[in-house]
């Protein structure tokens, strides 16, 4: 062989020598590090050394901690053996192979999100103590553009930034529907026109939006007719009403085919939704409007109307009107202390929650003395609800939907168990769930408002209620085997105790209704679920409104709509020539207390209060409690008593909540419940 021949040769077998090398070195990059098992020494090998130290494992003459042990217990049954050192032993003189690692998965991955870092499933050798897991980088905020609707939005995690664009409105026809340039919504007739050169009752205007002229001189007079012999909660339409239509959505469907007569008539059709932060307005549509109080408290802008109530042989008859009509006065919510008229009034669009807030998303504020409520909102430059708020929208609404019987139509969240409904079946300790049976509740359709998202109180008794921060939210409710529901519940784990914890309804968060896609209307689930009229969620139901300007004395009412004279004696107020009627007479007869008729008053008469009550629901469907010789728990009560008005209804009051619920059980200043909340207005 020559030399030039040798040479090659040995340069052939170092390149295949180094491809060799290089392959295992990238199959053991790609691969976990070699197991350790057997290995008791750690002197990186295993000899008859590490099989001596196995064996006197095995017979106890030494005991292995930490590594050693699972090192000396090759085949990973959780003992050593002598088995496991004969095994070492044939590795040792090479009658078998190291064992490989015998991988398990300790923890799931954990996903990393837009600004956490997520970590990957960590796995371990039974065999030794190899251990992998690895760091994943957060992924960082996948920001898609704002658009008319909403801010730069994260398409992972959802959280927004900044701002949506708006719509860019343009006129689409007749009838002032407009369409966004933009995106193509229409707004249906159900959205307000904007007028300019509003500044008397006479003024004609240009649409901000769509350039529609409108003339409030001559819009007619919309009105409503009842007779409460009748005993139908069913309105005779009067006036330019008489051949009107309105409708409401159920879910995602109109219940009278979209013809909404009132969405082109004034008042109802300048009625819109706005923030209010100072002295700067936001309407709903503009750049900047938020629900959620970033942009200001949420309030609903009612234009000024002139109304007219009379009483005629028993029937009531009921009209608004945009503009001054002979016979008619302006409403007295727009009147202000010197007299003069207000365009607007402002209503929150919800109840009060937090500290003194109108917004999406809170709690309602409960357990509050009106005096607070009052030295809140008026720290902010607003009111509370009032009587003369509370009697403008009466009139609204009866008017447009024309009948008394507006739960029925809109329902109002009812249906939530009474604290003492709900008793637990079974005692249980650190837990998060409670145990009811459904066949020994009261009242068990309002079962049905227990379900999984909605607020409740869980508890020994009503007395351990402090208000929002004891609210706990429904995660569950199954139906057991046995058909007792069991009911899971956020927070920290209480002990339940049989026969003494209880759940039950407290008032919901507001915001519910933000998704829905019209002015007025509900989701299905008719006293369970929030409602909307004209952009206010939830007018009756939910939490009673303690309603200034109105109290009972002795069945007496006295009635102000002065604001300046809330807190000043009754003997300043106007005492009305009708009284209460006494309905809670004790003990309280459950069936009795809805409106019969209604009192009438030539000095008031914009204000409808019953006169009467008994067991007829079919007349208006709403409730009158009142009292004045013994409370609701029988005791006495003194002579000259002043009751605070409540308005509206609550949680557990089903289908006695709704525009002319009224109630007259607490002090004028000393009224306090988890049932009773308040609404902030703007006059």
């Amino acid at each position: 062989m020559t030399k030039k021949a040798w040479s090659g040769g040995l340069l052939f077998i170092w390149i295949a020598a180094a491809m060799i090398c290089f392959a295992i070195w990238g199959a053991a990059k790609d691969a976990p590090q070699v197991c350790a098992s057997m290995d008791v020494d750690t002197d990186g090998d295993v000899s008859a050394a590490d099989a001596r130290l196995i064996l006197r494992f095995a017979v106890g003459l030494e005991q292995p901690e930490g590594p050693a042990f699972f090192r000396a217990d090759p085949d990973a049954d959780g003992a050593v053996t002598a088995a496991d050192a004969r095994a070492a032993l044939r590795v040792s003189v090479g009658l078998q192979n190291r064992p490989a690692h015998k991988i398990v998965t300790e923890a799931e991955a954990v996903p990393p999100t837009c600004t956490e870092t997520g970590l990957s499933e960590r796995l371990v050798c039974l065999r030794c103590e190899y251990v992998s897991q690895e760091e994943i980088p957060a992924l960082g905020h996948d920001w898609q553009p704002a658009d008319c609707a909403s801010p730069e939005t994260c398409a992972l995690c959802g959280k927004t930034r900044g701002f949506a664009n708006g719509h860019d409105w343009v006129r689409a026809g007749s009838g002032g529907i407009l369409k966004c340039a933009e995106c193509g919504l229409s707004t249906h007739p159900g959205k307000a026109h904007r007028f300019t050169a509003l500044s008397g009752a006479t003024a004609s205007g240009i649409c901000e939006l769509c350039g529609a002229a409108r003339d409030r001189r001559g819009r007619g007079i919309l009105g409503i007719c009842f007779h409460p012999a009748i005993g139908a909660a069913s309105c005779r339409r009067i006036c330019d009403a008489q051949a009107l239509q309105n409708d409401y959505l159920i879910g995602d469907g109109f219940v009278n085919g979209g013809q909404n007569d009132f969405d082109a008539l004034a008042p109802f059709s300048e009625i819109r939704r706005c923030c209010l932060k100072g002295d700067a307005v936001i309407y709903e549509g503009e750049p900047g409007y938020a629900e959620d109080g970033s942009a200001g408290d949420v309030f609903v802008e009612i234009p000024l109307f002139w109304s007219c109530t009379e009483s005629l042989c028993g029937a009531v008859r009921l009209a608004v009107s945009p503009t001054a009509q002979p016979g008619f006065s302006p409403e007295p919510a727009f009147v202000r202390a010197d007299g003069t008229l207000a365009e607007h009034i402002y209503v929150a669009a919800y109840a009060t929650g937090g500290e003194n807030v109108s917004a999406s998303g809170l709690l309602p504020t409960v357990r509050e003395r009106i005096s607070s409520y009052m030295a809140g909102a008026a720290e902010k430059g607003f009111g509370v609800y009032d009587a003369a708020v509370w009697a403008a929208l009466q009139k609204l609404i009866v008017v447009e939907f024309g009948t008394l019987d507006l739960s029925g139509c809109l329902g109002g969240i009812g249906e939530l168990p009474y604290w003492d409904n709900c008793v637990a079946v079974e005692s249980e300790k650190d837990t998060n769930r409670i145990v009811i049976d459904p066949y020994s509740v009261q009242m068990t359709q309002r079962l049905d408002g227990l379900r999984a998202g909605a607020a409740v109180f869980v508890g020994r008794s009503v007395g351990d209620f402090g208000g929002a921060a004891d609210t706990r939210f429904i995660r569950s409710v199954k139906t057991r085997y046995d058909g007792c529901l069991v009911v899971t519940f956020d927070g920290d784990p209480i002990d339940v105790r049989e026969g003494q914890t209880v759940i039950c309804g407290v008032g919901q968060p507001s915001g519910a209704t933000d998704a829905l896609a019209y002015h007025t209307g509900r989701y299905e689930g008719n006293y369970t679920s929030a409602f909307l009229y004209r952009g206010i969620e939830n007018l009756w139901g939910n939490v009673w409104t303690q309603t200034a300007g109105l109290c009972v004395k002795d069945l007496s009412y006295y009635v102000t709509a002065d604001p300046s004279l809330y807190k000043a004696p009754l003997s300043e107020w106007h005492k009305l020539s009708f009284d209460a009627p006494e309905q809670n007479r004790y003990p309280f007869v459950p069936g009795v207390g809805w409106i019969g008729s209604f009192g009438f008053d030539a000095d008031a008469p914009w204000l409808l209060l019953p006169d009467s009550a008994g067991w007829n629901w079919e007349f208006v469907g709403d409730k009158i409690y009142s009292t004045a010789l013994t409370d609701p728990d029988g005791r006495e009560i003194p002579p000259g008593t002043e009751f605070l008005c409540m308005t509206g209804g609550g949680w557990d009051h089903a289908d006695r909540s709704g525009p002319f619920t009224v109630r007259f059980w607490s002090g004028r200043w000393s009224g306090v419940s988890w049932l009773y909340g308040s609404r902030m207005v703007k006059r």
